[in-house]
């Protein structure tokens, strides 16, 4: 029973340090969003973080792929804890938008560079960007993929010549 309860425990400990750890951080100048089926959901400095119903509906029907958590390096106090901050605004993200837990996206933080001045930052696209699309199981893909698969059972053998073929049970020899 001690031996349960102490996996247990190493189990939770774990997910929880999986959990707390920053994803990977990008640099960039400015952020710049060109990509097609992503939302952008801004988070202005000082205001509330509401997401519009249109952007839900949007996902209907979705899967949320990877989320991008662009801010800015720019900081007025040196005290300022730009890590609290972000994961205040993925754990509000997550509230509001139940489906960022269920479908488990990857993430990456981008942190902009190029604002050396609260005008300038206050200029700069603050938020999250959620990049989504279908499915991307072995079902889904695999009805995708399925008009450029053909049959893989199927082989022909030019009879006159004959010939052989190797398929993973074995060697055929056809005469």
């Amino acid at each position: 029973m001690k031996n349960v309860t102490l996996s247990l425990f190493l189990f939770l400990l774990g997910t929880y340090i999986a959990q707390a750890g920053t994803p990977a951080i990008k640099n960039v100048i400015q952020y710049e969003n060109k990509q097609s089926q992503t939302i952008e959901l801004p988070t202005h400095f000082a205001q509330p973080f509401i997401i519009d119903q249109k952007d839900i509906e949007l996902l209907n029907g979705k899967t949320i792929h990877h989320i991008e958590l662009i801010y800015t390096k720019y900081a007025e106090s040196a005290t300022f804890n730009q890590k609290a901050l972000n994961n205040r605004r993925i754990s509000q993200l997550k509230r509001l938008l139940p489906q960022v837990s269920a479908d488990q996206p990857t993430w990456t933080w981008v942190e902009q560079t190029g604002a050396k001045t609260r005008e300038v930052a206050n200029q700069y696209f603050h938020g999250f960007v959620i990049h989504y699309g279908n499915k991307l199981d072995h079902t889904e893909l695999g009805s995708f993929l399925s008009d450029y698969s053909g049959n893989k059972n199927a082989f022909k053998v030019y009879y006159p010549e004959g010939g052989s073929f190797f398929h993973r049970f074995g060697h055929t020899h056809y005469d």
